[in-house]
């Protein structure tokens, strides 16, 4: 073997390195996730706290912080719009249809 297919074949196996970690990474991250979301009673709630607002509509859509003010939640549904002027502890109806 010459110079040029020693260098070659370390640079596939550094690459075959490379992969292999990756793969081993995202295997890490995926069984961590999959333990937390075992662990949290596959609620997604990790932190066990308890929500600052119930909402009263069956669904949403968006969620939107004012730049202004950066107490004021936007809250959009099917049913139109809520607001809160206290970061979402309590909601208002905004514009409704």
């Amino acid at each position: 073997m010459n110079k040029k297919q020693i260098e070659q074949q370390r640079q596939q196996a550094r690459q075959r390195q490379a992969r292999q970690l990756v793969l081993g990474g995202v295997v890490v991250i995926a069984l961590l996730l999959g333990i937390v979301w075992w662990t949290t009673g596959r609620s997604g709630n990790v932190s066990g706290g308890i929500p600052i607002s119930r909402l009263s509509t069956g669904d949403f859509h968006a969620l939107a912080f004012s730049a202004v003010e950066p107490e004021t939640v936007y809250f959009g549904h099917h049913g139109g719009l809520m607001v809160s002027r206290n970061w979402g502890r309590h909601l208002a109806a905004g514009v409704n249809r």
